[in-house]
């Protein structure tokens, strides 16, 4: 994964939360243990909708979610430009 695709990822968790992007979900040391862990499901045919590997803010493992969307790109890729604006210095 591309330096920026990680970044993002990783705001990605952020805007979600730690339940829907943590929470129960299997915890990978390394990405190409979940990559694994994803090809293992497709030869099993127990994928229902587009999966992807990413990485995780909160336990800094890697987990297995929904594929997200050219929408979703375009939220996570606007709250990371707006984070680098003098609006957010509260946040940061």
């Amino acid at each position: 994964m591309d330096a920026e695709r990680h970044e993002l990822h990783l705001i990605g968790c952020q805007m979600t939360g730690v339940e829907a992007s943590c929470g129960t979900k299997v915890r990978h040391h390394t990405e190409s243990g979940a990559q694994r862990a994803l090809a293992a499901l497709e030869r099993k045919g127990k994928i229902q909708h587009p999966l992807e590997v990413y990485p995780c803010f909160w336990c800094h493992g890697w987990h297995l979610g929904r594929k997200f969307t050219e929408e979703d790109w375009a939220q996570v890729i606007e709250f990371r430009d707006w984070l680098h604006t003098d609006d957010a210095e509260d946040i940061r």
